[in-house]
């Protein structure tokens, strides 16, 4: 990586891609995207977005072969805590991301790459 930049065919690079898909996924259905990859403490948001009152924390996931159910677990325990937190501590420091009537959820976007094929699906409020 230089300047910032990812290498084409680099884990970092695909997993960029797979973050720029997932943003333009939501923009199509309407979501402002507000922050994007967002640290605070140990913790990064993926995607930060508002549809309506809904401010919905998205975690992007990238998998290759593997099931969307197994993407989706892939989320595990220490990576919850640190989505939690970090999900505080950005609705502490960002007023942007408070206003009236505003509820929150945590969603997890799928990219599944598998031979020529890509596919991309949504879940909503997540348990974490």
């Amino acid at each position: 990586m230089e300047n910032g930049v990812a290498h084409e065919g680099t884990t970092r690079w695909r997993g960029d891609r797979a973050e720029n898909m997932a943003a333009e996924y939501l923009v199509l259905r309407g979501y402002q995207i507000l922050l994007r990859n967002a640290r605070r403490g140990e913790g990064e948001m993926d995607i930060v977005a508002r549809t309506g009152n809904v401010l919905a924390f998205v975690e992007v996931r990238l998998r290759s072969n593997d099931s969307f159910a197994t993407a989706a677990a892939s989320i595990d325990r220490r990576k919850r805590t640190r989505l939690r937190s970090c999900a505080r501590a950005l609705l502490r420091q960002c007023p942007e991301l408070t206003w009236p009537g505003r509820t929150c959820r945590f969603d997890a976007i799928v990219v599944q790459v598998a031979d020529d094929s890509l596919t991309l699906r949504h879940l909503r409020s997540v348990a974490l």
